[in-house]
């Protein structure tokens, strides 16, 4: 064998092993970016049944806001339970905007604000609300229509 067809041999094995190292690093990522939406989710259902757990540890009917009588303590209490929820989806919001969940995953976090945010007092409580611009937007859209709806 003379050095020219060894020299092809080596091309092609090379050539080859390229192939499949990027066969490889493409499977590689592809585990990784499915990681990476699987604990985003997670990261986001976690923080949702934290939310669940502390309005449990205080009841509040949000769609009766406007007449119930709050100590300043409780009004506390309910504009953290509605900034927290926020920022919950606000995270959502995000994993949305950079393509790791999709749209119909966005709304089934969004829509219970059409129960939180039929009072006045819960959508004084989102106009204070200080998150990102864009998201109060987007938020905006769901929370504007609901005034004047019955609880």
């Amino acid at each position: 064998m003379n050095l020219d067809k060894i020299s092809s041999i080596a091309e092609i094995l090379s050539s080859v092993a390229v192939l499949i190292t990027l066969v490889y690093l493409a499977v590689q990522t592809k585990q990784n970016t499915d990681a990476v939406i699987a604990t985003s989710r997670q990261s986001a259902m976690l923080a949702d049944i934290d939310w669940l757990d502390s309005a449990m540890d205080n009841p509040f009917n949000f769609a009766v806001a406007d007449s119930t009588e709050m100590s300043p303590e409780r009004e506390r209490v309910f504009y953290l339970q509605l900034v927290k929820w926020l920022r919950i989806r606000e995270f959502v919001w995000f994993q949305h905007d950079l393509g790791l969940v999709d749209s119909d995953y966005l709304e089934s976090y969004v829509a219970p604000a059409r129960v939180l945010f039929v009072s006045e007092r819960s959508r004084q409580a989102f106009q204070q609300y200080s998150g990102d611009p864009e998201f109060k937007r987007y938020m905006s859209g769901e929370v504007d229509g609901l005034e004047g709806l019955s609880p």
